[in-house]
């Protein structure tokens, strides 16, 4: 008889301990119970010591996909579903890896490519990038004009280029120049300009342009004391402006030599406007309707306008969150891409 008592005791316990919520305090709160998980994308990705990395929403996570440091890396982009990610090589060749860092693909046809992107396209995902000039689509190719450039340059230019490109949900696309063309009919020395032009789908093409001096070839010499050009360029759809990384030597590699603008294209408007340097960082700029991101010499810097779920604001800056880079070789994130 004791036993029964004594099982059914037990039993009683047993069943009132399985009902009760498990309680999983989250940041040391109390009084949280029945959390959900935290469910936290995996958006940034760039380049640090020559590898790519991959990082959450709130930067605490850090997942490492390559271990070749000795292998250059540039331009690295993250696809829309956060499930590829591609790279420039020391040839200038796109590689595409998964997030777990195997190889899937590298496009060996092509070389010396200046920019790279993906492109959501509907559902069905482009990567695109820049080749003497062109645009090429790995993937389904999008609805572009064939030659989005040609308007900027004069007939009488002689060298060209186009440093890098965005092309935004519309279709619209963004990108920087340079050319050189004769200074003037009774002189040897070539005028040099760069500047950052829009092919707006849904009205005239817009242009903002900077003569940057000119070089002589009777000595050998440019008379301008930097030789700058945009080799960043990136849509922020929110406030119809373009973010633009400016290199005033001509060094990219030389963090010291990074600015950062802003120019205002107008969207419809067919108002050109002027370039500002608004931003105070340096390195690299980008900025979408879901909050902003920058990087320096030291730490990238990331400013989420929605928190995720379940996620309390950082201690300082509400709602920025910062990825430090301090080490004995105090080497610095050459590029990133934010994908939210």
């Amino acid at each position: 008889m004791n036993k029964i008592i004594i099982g059914i005791i037990l039993t009683y316990l047993l069943l009132n301990i399985c009902a009760c919520s498990k309680y999983d305090p989250i940041y040391g709160v109390a009084g949280h119970g029945n959390i959900e998980p935290l469910q936290l994308n995996k958006d940034l990705t760039y380049i640090h010591d020559n590898d790519i990395f991959l990082a959450n929403e709130i930067l605490t996570e850090i997942k490492q996909l390559t271990f070749s440091q000795s292998l250059t890396k540039t331009h690295v982009t993250l696809s829309p579903e956060h499930d590829k990610i591609a790279y420039l090589n020391s040839n200038g060749s796109p590689v595409i890896i998964d997030t777990s860092g195997n190889q899937i693909d590298i496009l060996n046809q092509y070389n010396n490519v200046k920019d790279i992107h993906w492109h959501s396209n509907n559902g069905n995902t482009t990567l695109y990038f820049l080749v003497n000039n062109n645009i090429v689509f790995h993937g389904p190719p999008l609805n572009i004009p064939i030659d989005p450039f040609s308007y900027v340059f004069p007939s009488d230019t002689t060298y060209t280029a186009i440093d890098a490109l965005d092309i935004n949900d519309n279709l619209d696309i963004a990108f920087s120049y340079r050319y050189q063309n004769p200074y003037s009919s009774s002189s040897s020395n070539i005028s040099y300009y760069y500047g950052v032009g829009v092919n707006n789908s849904l009205s005239t093409d817009k242009q903002i342009e900077t003569w940057n001096g000119f070089y002589s070839p009777a000595t050998s010499s440019y008379n301008a004391q930097s030789y700058s050009y945009y080799y960043l360029v990136k849509f922020n759809e929110e406030d119809q402006n373009i973010s633009l990384g400016n290199i005033l030597n001509g060094f990219e590699t030389d963090p010291n030599s990074y600015t950062l603008s802003s120019y205002i294209y107008g969207g419809t408007s067919n108002t050109l406007s002027t370039l500002t340097t608004t931003l105070s960082m340096e390195n690299y700029y980008q900025e979408h309707s879901e909050g902003d991101i920058v990087a320096n010499e030291g730490q990238i810097q990331k400013y989420i306008k929605v928190l995720p779920q379940n996620v309390p604001s950082p201690t300082g800056t509400p709602n920025t969150f910062i990825l430090n880079f301090s080490n004995s070789n105090n080497n610095y994130p050459t590029y990133f891409d934010w994908n939210p």
